[in-house]
């Protein structure tokens, strides 16, 4: 493609913004919604892989593996990545850019993850995983939500109750598709490798 055929790093920079930028708005405006409302579960029928499936739920760990498979990234094994801990597959994701938060209400953590700038970003809470996508200043938590109606949602990070719920242990925030080795992976479809940790 326009990547492997680009003769300069200026131009394979370029590409790799484009890429970046693709991602995210693609997450946002085209994956996210198509799986609100799709019922949350633990167990052998919460390994959705594609939204609303007959049948099917899914878990946390599956959604975030799911949604990031169809925006175009290869994971190395779907189902080890959907059951890693949160930090495994942040430090997969952005080996660099794990930010910790301690015990902090919702609202401040809010403003603390607005204060890293538009864009997608992985949470790791106590026992679950959820997307943060920040637009324009809002901060909002999209994930398989095993609180409230028990479906994915996405709303207000602020208010939600599996933010309170993680409260004591804290938070660790990590940005999606920020970098030059995720889009670098992405660009030549090279698998995202899962390592311990």
């Amino acid at each position: 493609g326009r990547y492997a055929a680009a003769e300069t790093e200026t131009a394979r920079a370029a590409i790799r913004a484009e890429a970046r930028a693709y991602v995210r708005a693609a997450i946002v405006r085209e994956i996210v919604p198509a799986w609100l409302g799709m019922p949350w579960g633990l167990g052998k029928n919460s390994t959705a892989n594609r939204p609303h499936a007959p049948g099917m739920t899914v878990a946390c760990g599956y959604f975030v593996a799911a949604v990031l498979e169809a925006a175009g990234l290869r994971i190395e094994s779907r189902f080890k990545f959907a059951q890693a801990p949160a930090l495994a597959v942040q430090k997969a994701l952005a080996p660099d850019a794990v930010h910790r938060y301690f015990s902090v209400a919702g609202d401040v953590l809010g403003r603390k993850i607005a204060g890293l700038g538009d864009g997608v970003y992985i949470i790791g809470l106590a026992n679950h995983i959820g997307f943060v996508v920040v637009d324009a200043g809002a901060v909002r938590l999209v994930h398989a939500s095993y609180t409230g109606d028990q479906v994915v949602t996405d709303e207000p990070l602020a208010a939600a109750q599996a933010i309170a719920d993680s409260r004591p242990k804290g938070y660790f925030v990590s940005p999606v598709m920020h970098d030059d080795r995720l889009a670098d992976l992405w660009l030549r479809g090279a698998a995202v490798p899962l390592t311990p940790g």
